[in-house]
């Protein structure tokens, strides 16, 4: 009876060992997050921005001291600013943040000449577009639509859909379009 139960110990033992050797020998596994072929989980993760960015996703495993490449991505900000008195846009893209994304379009816009610059919209990791079409009414004055997406032409679309449908006679044209793509670290 007592050789049984040593068995039955150095079985249970045994097993708990080829457990742990096969958790610690598993391969790393990245969760895609649904995201579809040449595009990785977005890093910034904020409402309103795109869940998916173009880009993979690096696995790095190991401490062998080596430079493997890109590690991953610092996010990208761009912004709109406008002074609708003097009609001037001032625009950002690339930038490390928010803040500095938006007082660099605030100074752009300001260059300008005007003197009365607001942000319109930031953005990040992204893509962004304005475009103008003649208000109704307005006896030649503008409408200024800015709009972000995804992708270059996801913003355009957007901008020119929503100036085309306020306009007058939906004629409209592209101001800027632009991105601020994660930058690899």
């Amino acid at each position: 009876m007592a050789d049984m139960n040593v068995e039955k110990f150095l079985l249970a033992c045994a097993m708990i060992a080829l457990l742990a050797l096969s958790l610690i020998h598993s391969p790393d596994v990245a969760a895609e997050q649904g995201c579809p072929e040449g595009f990785m989980p977005n890093p910034v993760g904020a409402p309103g921005q795109p869940q998916c960015i173009q880009g993979r996703m690096q696995i790095w495993g190991g401490d062998s001291g080596q430079d493997g490449g890109i590690r991953g991505y610092n996010n990208s900000w761009g912004a709109i600013a406008y002074d609708a008195s003097m009609a001037k846009v001032g625009i950002a893209e690339n930038e490390k943040n928010r803040r500095r994304a938006i007082k660099a379009a605030i100074a752009h816009c300001k260059s300008k000449g005007a003197t009365d610059c607001k942000e319109v919209m930031n953005y990040a990791n992204g893509c962004a577009a304005v475009v103008w079409g003649e208000h109704p009414g307005s006896g030649g004055g503008i409408d200024l639509h800015a709009l972000s997406g995804e992708t270059l032409s996801e913003a355009v679309d957007a901008s020119m859909r929503q100036c085309a449908s306020l306009s007058v006679q939906g004629t409209c044209k592209v101001f800027y379009s632009g991105c601020s793509s994660p930058i690899p670290y």
